[in-house]
């Protein structure tokens, strides 16, 4: 188990958020949109950016730089993210 997992008391998402598809569609284009909906899915969860980049293991300046849009999520974090958020892989791509 993951130190935030184990941290918060709270087991990894087992459902899907009501807000992404309302917001956000089931389809994202382009690079703002999979950043802005994964700012979206770690604020609703309550992670800081320190508490998502420890987990994925990346430093927080780059997963800061992916939720502005600055650049694409590597296929790796966005396997991960879609893991842990329990969300279509397309929706980080």
């Amino acid at each position: 188990m993951s130190k935030l997992m184990r941290s918060r008391r709270v087991p990894l998402v087992k459902e899907e958020p009501k807000v992404l598809h309302e917001e956000f569609g089931l389809f994202l284009d382009g690079v703002e949109e999979a950043g802005g909906a994964l700012r979206s899915l770690r604020k609703e969860h309550g992670w800081s950016l320190s508490d998502l980049a420890d987990e994925v293991g990346v430093d927080k300046k780059q997963l800061a730089e992916i939720e502005k849009g600055g650049q694409p999520i590597p296929y790796r974090l966005a396997r991960r993210f879609s893991e842990i958020f329990h969300q279509p892989l397309r929706n980080f791509l």
